[in-house]
């Protein structure tokens, strides 16, 4: 549900952590040596919940979470990576997180994506992938995303034909909007 800064000061009881103070908790716990993987995936996951409300936006951009989420897409947990790619197909939304995605110095980020995301055998995985891949597809950029990753219109055609409906109709959205 989306949140209003009213809305939160009327949810958060009398001595919380604010919304910030509680992010900054969650990356610090995640940096922390010792914290266990089990809970790293569970605080990816948690970050990812928090990126689908553009009210948290500037506090994950403060809080660098898109390079946490970036950094996270070519490890071999599957969860981990299934929440990251998650995190930042929410975070993909916002004009200033697609920047951060696709600035020049970031743009393997396309390739991790493609490379780890879409091509993955979890579904979940796949599907925010080409859901991510769309939301950072502009007009403005198209042409030039089509030209440095040729590799995507292929994947996007062979994912059209997949048997999972969803799969199947995010791929032919893609295509029909990038011709």
């Amino acid at each position: 549900m989306f949140h209003s800064s009213e809305a939160l000061a009327k949810k958060t009881p009398a001595g919380s952590l604010t919304r910030p103070a509680f992010l900054q908790s969650l990356v610090d716990e995640y940096q922390a040596k010792d914290t266990s993987p089990e809970r790293r995936t569970k605080i990816l996951a948690s970050l990812g919940n928090f990126a689908y409300d553009p009210i948290n936006y500037a506090w994950l951009r403060e809080l660098n979470v898109v390079d946490l989420f970036l950094d996270c897409l070519p490890t071999e947990n599957v969860a981990n990576r299934r929440h990251a790619i998650a995190g930042l197909c929410n975070l993909s939304l916002d004009p200033k997180n697609r920047d951060l995605i696709l600035k020049d110095t970031k743009t393997e980020n396309v390739v991790l994506i493609l490379t780890h995301c879409l091509v993955s055998t979890d579904v979940d995985t796949v599907q925010s992938a080409m859901t991510c891949l769309s939301n950072l597809t502009t007009t403005r950029n198209k042409d030039d995303i089509q030209a440095r990753f040729p590799q995507i219109r292929p994947l996007m055609e062979t994912l059209s034909t997949a048997k999972n409906p969803v799969t199947s109709n995010l791929a032919k959205v893609y295509l029909l909007e990038n011709p």
